[in-house]
């Protein structure tokens, strides 16, 4: 049996997932919502079936450095830009040698693409995958954009030194630009 502690917390998270799927239309990626809270997205994300944790428990670190997202054996970073609460999530592996770009990039980058699809639905424009001559140096080079009312997605290839990395970004354009 469970001890009152235990069955009050389930009580408390069953309370939370309530509320939560109230907001489920402006879910941008697993019951986040944009202008979540820095507490609130650990909460959230801290009952994910999608992202794992990836410090210790209970260390305080910074929260771009708390989770990640793993797609079959590709692992995304997360990186999120707070402004007045969410105002963007990044998903990027660790990046990769340029020579890399047909083999391991592309493969993170059709996980990212699929997920995304999944997620979002198709995007309203795509390019092909770039090849190394097509790459934006220092920059990202987008290869499918979703706009959709309140909310903005890239997905592309990041170029950095000669390093490479398949970037799925989801922001919301009004809070990134102040409003």
């Amino acid at each position: 049996a469970r001890t009152g502690e235990e069955r009050a917390r389930a009580e408390e998270i069953a309370e939370w997932e309530r509320e939560w799927a109230t907001a489920k239309e402006r879910w941008i990626f697993d019951r986040l919502v944009f202008g979540d809270s820095e507490e609130l997205i650990v909460r959230k994300l801290n009952l994910s079936k999608l992202v794992t944790p990836r410090a210790v428990a209970g260390g305080r670190a910074a929260l771009n450095a708390r989770f990640r997202w793993m797609l079959g054996e590709s692992i995304f970073n997360i990186d999120f830009t707070m402004m007045n609460g969410l105002a963007a999530i990044t998903f990027e592996p660790l990046p990769e040698d340029v020579a890399d770009l047909g083999t391991l990039i592309r493969g993170d980058w059709e996980k990212l693409r699929a997920a995304a699809i999944e997620q979002l639905g198709p995007p309203g424009k795509s390019a092909e995958f770039p090849g190394a001559p097509q790459l934006q140096r220092g920059g990202m080079t987008v290869t499918d954009v979703w706009e959709k009312p309140g909310r903005h997605a890239t997905l592309g290839i990041s170029e950095d030194g000669g390093k490479c990395s398949a970037t799925l970004r989801i922001s919301d354009p009004a809070r990134l630009a102040g409003r």
